[in-house]
């Protein structure tokens, strides 16, 4: 307090050195704070462990699994209709013809346009299945065995422009040409009712059920809506990204509008990060602007003062921009949890104006000029302040410890706010107010706004009763209402039983409920609420079944080993018997490419890997005989490369000639995140044979990507709840006890000033559960916040007390006295807290409103928990340090 009191002092007599110097510093955090961009990007909320570096180490290596738009058409009538077939057809024409649509569309050996749907579907299966039905019709007609034959019909299927599946689907012929010798095949027009039938002929009967909604009638060949899927090229830059998505936004609005038979919703990366930073930058804006409003009503109710509350607003104005400049110089990135940093800084900012004011008040009205008042207000009040803000502080640091960077972050951000607003208070505000209440002082004004009734209350403070004396209307007195109410917890203070009792009930109740609260990560979490954008996704997830997760194994280290190629076989065959492997879609692994490559009649077919592979499995099980040995494998490899250079880099990667990874990728179906931990869990104890050459010709073999990073999130965020409430409580209790012990000589007043915290992170957990509010990547951080923003309460209450308890003669007394002293100022402080982060239930994006909910909910938790629970340990702690 003597360091506090020195440096107040200080203040006082330097009051416009310290302004500049705090402006300069503004100054400067503004400058770094003007690149400042809020974005959303998942990698922000992925865990630092083995699975996620693992899942960067396969992007980095072998690609991405490769994104795409989606384009959703829908129909009153059927989305399956001729018509709407046609109407795909014709997109799909649009899109290929325009040079920026066209310019970002991925084409491949398995999709020469890049784009699919249920209308290319439909034609290449009536395409094969009348050029088989011709051909067979005249055995021995055209030149080359039957496999060749097949080979030749499969890859003019897939050759087929959008003009041609429209000839097809219409009705109408089309030449084909097989070996030099000409043939004509002629379709009848597709009718819906064909397409159960279709499907089950169909070369590729599964992929209709990924494109066409869940209402689909095989019978009658109706559905709601469909999908259209555009693969798109990596590496396009963003700009290009972001026009060609929009183009084929607009091209689909377009079709629809012309067309008249489906209308079009398109789903694309691009577009939806754009709709994400428009509608968050308009919503943020828009809490913010209620945030001030809400502000500057409560401080001109609570101060009365137009002075003091443009120099609350002021300092809390520097606060947040020292915050976004240093966030700026570290190179953080600003994402949707971030956003909440401002409402926190508000929040704490507002509080240690109001208690600074507010003592100030009191120290005028006891007598003293402006600078005496100042000091004592700020050696008093200030060292409350103090240590609220390193016990708020150990419970944002302690997200340091979280795997996830954005909660890193977060708690970083919230530090450096925190201890912003602590700085800016102490000094801006009190040399502020030393040169304006100075002026004031020689012109023989008034320093504060005068009581409003002869008990000398003013505001919250109405009423209180001065009388040392202390009689037991104290605690009842008061004409305030906020009085009377707040004084309740140091009139019950007389009842610990009953206290005890009603608190053990209570909390029971919120353990019960809180231990059902589950983890829960689903990036559809943080698409806006009310945007085209998501309910586009909505739609995808909730209509459709099919599957964009991907697993995968990623082995490093001498992947030509014989041992290596064995056990990745063994690998890829107890990956396919997974209950959740998703076998309509194509698998990627060496092994499956070169077994592709060899088939007679593939599109891709290559006689010098097929010739290896005769050589290489001589019984014919479709696997190498493990008689191979490292060159074969490696020539394998090279052969792969030379073929199909695009595939083979997706799932091998040499470097200075020798092979030193490999990728096994497996689509799956987690039901959205659901299953992850299953689906994770068959896929690891399928790559045991990989796993078990570690340390040997392998360095190492890690499933990772889609599920197995989802599992990771839910394994991190239930991790970084228990790690940060067991660090914040623990430093907190280290630091509390260390410094009532240094002071009062008493090492359980740490411990009897945390504990109602204890007990509000067991309500909260409870609170969250009956509101339907999970534990997610931003709500995670409740517990440590709870222990930050808490504590404040609780350390003010026990502070007042060991003052009062010295002018007044019983415990009784100085609780009531206390209380009275503080308990306006708190519920004046809780009351901004919860305002401000009520707004955030505004919020437009699910776990940011979710999390302003709970920090609403935990702030009042703490207020109430501080003003009626903690009286009572306080007097249980007293009458027991006074008999030893």
């Amino acid at each position: 307090m003597s360091l506090l009191r020195r440096y107040s002092t200080h203040v006082m007599h330097h009051p416009s050195k310290a302004i500049a110097a705090l402006v300069l510093l503004t100054l400067l955090f503004g400058w770094a704070a003007s690149g400042v961009s809020f974005s959303s990007n998942e990698e922000d909320f992925l865990p630092t462990s083995d699975v996620a570096q693992a899942n960067a180490t396969v992007t980095k290596l072998f690609g991405s699994q490769g994104s795409a738009v989606t384009i959703v058409a829908s129909s009153d009538a059927n989305a399956l209709s001729r018509d709407s077939l046609l109407s795909l057809l014709a997109l799909e024409k649009d899109l290929l013809a325009s040079d920026a649509a066209s310019g970002i569309i991925e084409r491949s050996y398995r999709s020469p346009t890049g784009i699919r749907s249920v209308a290319s579907l439909v034609a290449q299966s009536l395409f094969a299945a009348e050029a088989f039905q011709a051909i067979a019709a005249e055995p021995g007609a055209y030149p080359g065995d039957a496999e060749a034959v097949q080979g030749d019909v499969l890859a003019a299927m897939l050759s087929l422009t959008p003009e041609d599946m429209r000839t097809i689907v219409s009705g109408g012929q089309y030449d084909l040409g097989l070996g030099g010798m000409p043939l004509t095949l002629t379709f009848a027009p597709y009718e819906p009712e064909m397409l159960g039938e279709l499907i089950g002929a169909s070369p590729f009967p599964d992929a209709f059920s990924f494109l066409i909604s869940r209402d689909f009638d095989p019978e009658g060949g109706t559905a709601k809506r469909t999908i259209m899927s555009v693969s798109l090229a990596e590496g396009v830059p963003e700009a290009a990204l972001v026009k060609g998505e929009q183009e084929m936004a607009a091209l689909a609005e377009n079709r629809g509008i012309s067309d008249g038979t489906l209308t079009y919703r398109v789903l694309g990366d691009a577009l939806v990060s754009q709709a994400i930073t428009d509608a968050s930058g308009k919503n943020i804006g828009m809490i913010m602007t209620l945030a001030l409003v809400l502000v500057v009503a409560i401080l001109a109710f609570v101060y009365r003062s137009i002075r003091d509350m443009a120099l609350t607003i002021l300092a809390l104005g520097m606060a947040i921009t020292w915050v976004f400049g240093a966030g700026r110089l570290l190179s953080f990135s600003f994402n949707p949890a971030i956003t909440t940093v401002p409402v926190l800084i508000i929040g704490l900012g507002i509080d240690y104006g109001i208690h600074y004011n507010m003592r100030y008040r009191e120290e005028v009205r006891k007598g003293l000029g402006s600078t005496p008042a100042l000091i004592e207000a700020g050696s008093t009040v200030g060292f409350a302040i103090f240590l609220a803000t390193v016990t708020t502080l150990v419970g944002f640091l302690s997200n340091v410890s979280s795997t996830v960077p954005s909660i890193r972050q977060f708690g970083i951000l919230c530090a450096i706010g925190i201890t912003s607003s602590w700085i800016v208070m102490v000094t801006f505000f009190p040399a502020a107010k030393a040169i304006l209440d100075g002026r004031k002082e020689r012109k023989g004004l008034p320093l504060v706004p005068a009581p409003s009734d002869k008990t000398r209350g003013w505001g919250w403070a109405k009423g209180r009763t001065e009388s040392h004396g202390c009689p037991d209307p104290v605690c009842a007195s008061g004409r305030a209402s906020i009085n009377r109410i707040v004084g309740l917890g140091a009139v019950a203070s007389r009842r610990p039983a009953l206290v005890l009792a009603v608190l053990a009930v209570i909390t029971i109740a919120g353990a019960y409920e809180g231990l059902q609260l589950e983890a829960r990560y689903d990036f559809r979490d943080f698409l806006p609420d009310g945007i085209e954008e998501t309910r586009t996704t909505n739609i995808i997830f909730d209509e459709f079944s099919f599957s964009t997760e991907v697993i995968t194994i990623l082995a490093t280290g001498d992947v030509a080993d014989p041992a290596v190629l064995s056990a990745a076989a063994e690998a890829e065959q107890a990956a396919l018997l997974s209950p959740y492997a998703v076998l309509s879609e194509p698998y990627e692994t060496p092994l499956a490419l070169a077994r592709q490559l060899a088939t007679p009649g593939s599109p891709t077919y290559d006689k010098a890997v097929a010739a290896w592979w005769q050589t290489a499995d001589r019984d014919g099980d479709g696997l190498p005989d493990p008689s191979l040995d490292s060159e074969q494998i490696t020539e394998l490899y090279d052969l792969l490369f030379a073929a199909v250079p695009d595939a083979a880099g997706r799932v091998l990667h040499r470097e200075g000639g020798r092979y030193t990874a490999m990728a096994l990728r497996f689509p799956v179906n987690s039901r959205n995140g659901v299953l992850a931990p299953e689906v994770t869990a068959s896929i690891v104890a399928a790559s045991g044979p990989l796993e078990a050459l570690e340390g040997g010709p392998l360095s190492a073999a890690v499933v990772t990507g889609g599920p197995a990073v989802q599992n990771e999130i839910l394994s991190s965020i239930n991790d970084s709840q228990i790690s940060s409430v067991g660090l914040t409580l623990l430093a907190s209790l280290l630091i509390l006890t260390a410094l009532y012990n240094s002071l009062k000589r008493s090492k359980a007043l740490g411990f009897i000033t945390l504990l109602p915290l204890v007990f509000v992170i067991i309500w909260t957990a409870g609170g969250m559960h009956l509101l339907g509010i999970p534990l997610n990547v931003v709500t995670v951080t409740i517990a440590a916040i709870t222990v930050g923003l808490g504590i404040d309460y609780s350390i003010h209450v026990t502070q007042r007390f060991l003052e009062d308890v010295q002018t007044y003669e019983t415990a009784d007394c100085a609780l009531c006295v206390a209380v009275h002293h503080t308990g306006s100022a708190l519920f004046g402080s809780a009351a901004t807290t919860v305002l401000g982060f009520g707004l955030l239930s505004l919020s437009i994006i699910p776990p940011l409103s979710q999390f302003g909910k709970v920090t609403a909910l935990s702030v009042a938790f703490s207020f109430l928990a501080a003003v009626y629970v903690l009286p009572t340990f306080i007097k249980l702690w007293y009458g027991s340090a006074k008999k030893k």
